[in-house]
């Protein structure tokens, strides 16, 4: 019978797309439920760089405010010597 077998396909092809649109829903479900976590793995990895930059700024700063004070203490030795060595006048 053709009507059987047009009849037979319809309901094939009917579970086919049931199947494919839960199996769409299922994956989209999922990425749902871990778009949160995705999200929270990035801020956690942007948070620790951002911290790794403020402890290499303040390092800097450190540095560069002991280079700044061993200089002013070289710079005022050699003013202390000059005027060691100059006469009075």
């Amino acid at each position: 019978d053709a009507a059987e077998t047009v009849s037979v396909e319809h309901a094939r092809l009917e579970s086919l797309f049931t199947e494919k649109r839960q199996s769409r829903e299922t994956e989209s479900d999922a990425m749902r439920a871990q778009w949160p976590q995705d999200m929270m793995e990035s801020w956690r990895h942007e948070k620790l760089a951002l911290e790794l930059r403020i402890i290499d700024a303040e390092a800097e700063q450190d540095r560069n405010s002991e280079a700044s004070k061993i200089m002013q203490k070289f710079q005022a030795g050699q003013l202390r010597g000059l005027r060691a060595t100059l006469p009075q006048v």
